[in-house]
């Protein structure tokens, strides 16, 4: 567009008051100084609102986005206009479990997580913790755990909660390995990689440990395209092969 020729002159924000339009800056693509571009304009908002779920304001709204040319015909004024809504707090979180007895004490969990009851409510914060536990149990052989998050605001109290639904889910331990898809590396060479990071027969398949393999792997040689490690079913739930892929060139 004619627009995109066009340097920004300045970048403004109204209707915001918690948030320092500095910040808000901070947060766009669309820069002083800089050649204006479709397509930041139209992601512009979506960051803005992020960084407003990230202090707690979850109602956040870009109502408007314009851009004028400057009065001396030089460049382009970008005027963003937010409605803030209130600021959340944090009120807890709830863990349950899907099964009777858990393979790991909520205290546990409860050590994986960031935000706390009292914090202003921090979106990427959120999503950490939750990825956080799934990892904790992908780690120790839980591969096949589900955690369920969900949150529940209090619009009047300006408080929101958060419950973690768990189904753990089977200790999966290692049963065959089979290595696939080799044609210029010898097995014994991707074996000892998975020895290494204690990828065996009977041990428990843990996410952490295949990620680590799965770089040094890559790493052997430039032919080595992609690793792929895919859990093959048995006649024990407990127990999968792993068949690992290599993808060579």
């Amino acid at each position: 567009t004619e627009g995109e020729r066009m340097k920004v002159t300045e970048v403004r924000f109204e209707g915001n008051s918690l948030v320092p339009s500095e910040d808000l800056k901070d947060a766009c693509q669309i820069r002083k100084g800089k050649r204006f571009r479709d397509d930041m304009f139209a992601e512009d908002p979506l960051r803005i609102r992020s960084l407003y779920n990230d202090e707690g304001c979850l109602n956040a709204k870009v109502l408007d986005a314009r851009r004028e040319v400057s009065e001396d015909g030089e460049g382009l004024v970008v005027t963003y206009v937010v409605e803030e809504g209130p600021q959340f707090v944090f009120d807890g979180y709830t863990v349950e479990f899907a099964d009777a007895e858990s393979q790991v004490s909520e205290d546990t969990i409860r050590d994986e997580l960031g935000l706390e009851a009292g914090d202003v409510f921090n979106a990427t914060q959120y999503r950490e913790d939750v990825i956080a536990v799934d990892g904790l149990y992908r780690n120790r052989g839980n591969i096949l755990v589900v955690v369920q998050d969900t949150l529940d605001t209090n619009t009047a109290a300006e408080t929101v909660s958060a419950t973690l639904s768990i189904r753990e889910g089977n200790t999966i331990t290692i049963g065959e390995i089979d290595v696939q898809g080799l044609t210029k590396t010898k097995q014994h060479i991707v074996m000892r990689e998975l020895s290494r990071m204690g990828i065996k027969p009977g041990e428990p398949m843990q996410a952490g440990s295949l990620d680590k393999a799965r770089q040094n792997i890559i790493q052997l040689g430039s032919f080595i395209q992609d690793v792929r490690f895919n859990p093959r079913a048995t006649d024990d739930d407990k127990r999968k092969d792993l068949v690992v892929d290599l993808r060579e060139n």
